[in-house]
């Protein structure tokens, strides 16, 4: 038979194991030890590179990722697979123009997950 004292010791444990189930944890992002990488596609083509984070953070709730508000900061955009310094150049200038992200319009970018229902 088991001593008093571990039956309390269990029940304890399995009162805490069971109210914490569903209890949301929320995360800071830390912007210096953050990147955040992207791949663009187009037909025969694709780049990838970088781009910073100014701000962020996410809530986990039973091992899931259940919300989140991150602010990108669309002028530290870098392409990492065009070799060429002349090239990469143009391609980074296009990204950054109105043609495509207009940065100077629009200098950050913000991503919010939600939790679906």
């Amino acid at each position: 038979m088991m001593p008093m004292k571990n039956k309390l010791i269990i029940l304890l444990v399995l009162f805490f194991a069971i109210g914490m189930s569903g209890v949301a944890q929320e995360f800071t992002v830390i912007p210096e030890k953050s990147i955040l990488r992207w791949t663009g596609k187009k037909v025969g083509k694709d780049h990838t590179g970088t781009l910073s984070l100014k701000e962020g953070s996410f809530t986990i709730r039973d091992g899931k990722i259940v919300g989140g508000n991150f602010v990108i900061d669309m002028k530290s955009i870098v392409n990492d697979d065009v070799t060429d310094r002349e090239m990469n150049a143009k391609l980074v200038g296009h990204l950054k123009s109105a043609d495509f992200f207009n940065v100077e319009a629009f200098p950050t970018a913000t991503l919010k997950l939600h939790e679906s229902l």
